[in-house]
């Protein structure tokens, strides 16, 4: 899975970290912590402040975590939709 935790919507991290049964009180943590991320990007004329609506913050240490919890996710997706065709091919 190439960058994928560069690619993937914040949104999903919650639905991530409920799969794995986690309490609500931890899913609201991290789902805090990634709401209205702001980054600023310097040069040497300005300074511009931009939202981060994607990925995971470098320097978290529930990054991994996270990523791991998404990966395995899209992982099932795709074994899922992998049976879906070969079971739609066997039976049309």
């Amino acid at each position: 899975m190439s960058k994928a935790s560069d690619t993937h919507p914040h949104q999903a991290n919650d639905a991530a970290l409920k799969r794995l049964a986690l309490r609500l009180a931890v899913r609201d943590t991290v789902s805090y912590s990634y709401k209205n991320l702001l980054i600023d990007i310097e040069n040497r004329v300005c300074t511009t402040e931009i939202t981060m609506k994607c990925g995971n913050k470098q320097g978290d240490p529930l990054s991994l975590f996270i990523f791991n919890a998404i990966s395995t996710h899209h992982e099932n997706l795709n074994k899922n939709a992998t049976k879906s065709t070969v079971i739609s091919r066997l039976w049309p």
